[in-house]
């Protein structure tokens, strides 16, 4: 069996599908996207026998259709969701330190203005608080600028009540080519992750799920993979293969689409990528400085997945979106014109959580479901979460194929390396199981 990085492309494909069938594997990822990817390349690097199968080109999802963004989520941290915050900071940190070719760190401005947005106050103590749910270990520290200040970085917006501004850092990345070289690197350490192949039904044996019978787009060929774990990480497509498993399961995921608009960077006045709440209803948007161009996004509204597969901006959205930036840069000929390209993605927002009446109130943590057959299901989380979301799966698959004292160490997490004594196993972070 192909099993290094010279066997990722498609003249090994036939060979790749072919060791798909004469492999029991010790685990079995289901999609191709940010999550499945990691789950590949953690269970990989340790040494765990794993492939990866996804029905489309890889990080064709929502992991390409994203802010761009590595970051703690400021507004989880308004909002309430510290547990969320703080894992986010700190995944965004150790990227920051281990991955500085794809990810890099970014100032981002907050305006402050006298009668409108977020009050000073507040922004002092969220700025704070930002720093505090990453330990005090952010790539640099928060600093309040002056008006003059801030409108050296951002001239061209609105300077009417503008009283000065926060710098803070988050970071920017590029989220499929991210995607791409997690799978990639789990291909380098004995992994085999092969797309266009479609999941069409789950195998089972006395009721336990044990691999899942697997087409090839592009011949036609079916097979059937045998694994002693199967996971499912499709991400907006989940509740799809968890009614393969079980044709009654009540559906978990709610969609909510988020659209971009994408400026050249001659058309934006602005050195900065700049934070600041809408005009229009107060929503937190971003206007993000990004390899020559600027991203201006995300809407946040609950969508019927009508064209799950490929969602495009609606119109609403766009003209939203004008209409913010108008008003937050009001001296700026801005219109849909100088709009060079838009996209939108889905957001698989996990439902029972908590508060749900609007998208942006929906928790983006990280939900673990096991079905009776024992198909485990990761759902929710986001990219910046996804290398520890992978770690807390491939600790419970250990664990549950009794594996532990041979792959227990999680080996991207270097804190866990370099521990002498192995890491106690943890079971999965939320896990809820079907009745």
């Amino acid at each position: 069996m192909i099993r290094s990085l010279d066997s990722f492309n498609i003249h090994s494909r036939q060979v790749l599908f072919a060791s798909l069938s004469s492999t029991t594997f010790d685990l079995l990822v289901i999609g191709g996207g940010i999550t499945g990817a990691s789950i590949l390349r953690d269970a990989a690097k340790r040494g765990l026998s794993v492939a990866l199968v996804e029905a489309r080109d890889f990080a064709i999802g929502t992991s390409s259709r994203s802010s761009k963004l590595v970051h703690g989520g400021l507004r989880y941290l308004k909002s309430g969701s510290f547990n969320v915050t703080w894992e986010s900071c700190h995944e965004r940190d150790l990227h920051v330190r281990l991955n500085r070719r794809l990810v890099t760190p970014e100032p981002f401005l907050i305006p402050l203005y006298r009668d409108r947005g977020t009050p000073q106050r507040m922004a002092k103590a969220g700025m704070i608080g930002y720093e505090l749910m990453s330990g005090f270990k952010n790539y640099r520290f928060h600093r309040h600028l002056t008006r003059t200040e801030t409108l050296l970085r951002a001239p061209g917006i609105n300077s009417d009540g503008l009283i000065g501004g926060y710098e803070y850092y988050d970071a920017v990345v590029s989220d499929n080519r991210f995607t791409l070289e997690t799978i990639k690197d789990g291909v380098r350490h004995g992994g085999l992750a092969l797309n266009y192949a479609p999941v069409c039904n789950l195998i089972k044996e006395q009721g336990v799920c044990i691999g899942a019978m697997v087409r090839d787009s592009l011949t036609g060929a079916e097979c059937t993979v045998k694994a002693a774990v199967v996971v499912n990480a499709t991400g907006v497509f989940a509740d799809t293969i968890r009614r393969m498993d079980d044709p009654q399961a009540v559906n978990r995921i709610s969609l909510s689409k988020g659209t971009h608009l994408v400026f050249e960077s001659r058309d934006i006045p602005s050195n900065t990528t700049i934070a600041f709440s809408s005009p229009v209803d107060n929503r937190l948007v971003f206007l993000i400085k990004y390899e020559g161009c600027f991203l201006f996004g995300t809407t946040d509204d609950w969508e019927d997945g009508a064209h799950m597969a490929d969602p495009g901006p609606a119109p609403k959205d766009c003209r939203y979106l004008i209409e913010t930036l108008k008003k937050f840069m009001p001296d700026v000929a801005i219109d849909l014109s100088k709009v060079t390209y838009a996209y939108a993605g889905y957001r698989p927002l996990v439902m029972g959580l908590g508060n749900e009446q609007t998208p942006d109130k929906v928790s983006r943590g990280d939900v673990t479901e096991i079905s009776p057959s024992g198909l485990i299901s990761i759902m929710g989380g986001k990219l910046t979460t996804a290398r520890r979301m992978a770690e807390k799966i491939v600790d419970g698959v250990v664990k549950k194929s009794g594996l532990t004292r041979r792959y227990a160490h999680c080996t991207t997490n270097p804190s866990a390396v370099r521990m002498k004594k192995s890491p106690k196993v943890s079971h999965f972070g939320r896990v809820t199981a079907l009745s």
